[in-house]
């Protein structure tokens, strides 16, 4: 998912992606860093933040696939 490197910030702290794609979805295990004890500490969020990210900026993902929609369970 060069996409998601492409489009990383440091403060994402992203340190490893891993894809697999499926006939009606790709799922993605992202591999974050630690972060500093007064530093954003929601992974999730931050996992998010990124692959949204990324969405917007690549017309072919916009096209392809629904923006992501957080877990709410």
């Amino acid at each position: 998912m060069g996409i998601l490197w492409a489009h990383a910030l440091p403060g994402d702290a992203l340190q490893h992606i891993t894809a697999r794609s499926q006939d009606d979805r790709v799922d993605l295990l992202l591999y974050l860093l630690t972060r500093p004890a007064d530093g954003p500490s929601d992974p999730v969020a931050s996992a998010h933040t990124l692959i949204a990210r990324g969405h917007r900026a690549s017309p072919l993902l916009s096209r392809r696939y629904h923006p992501l929609v957080p877990d709410t369970c």
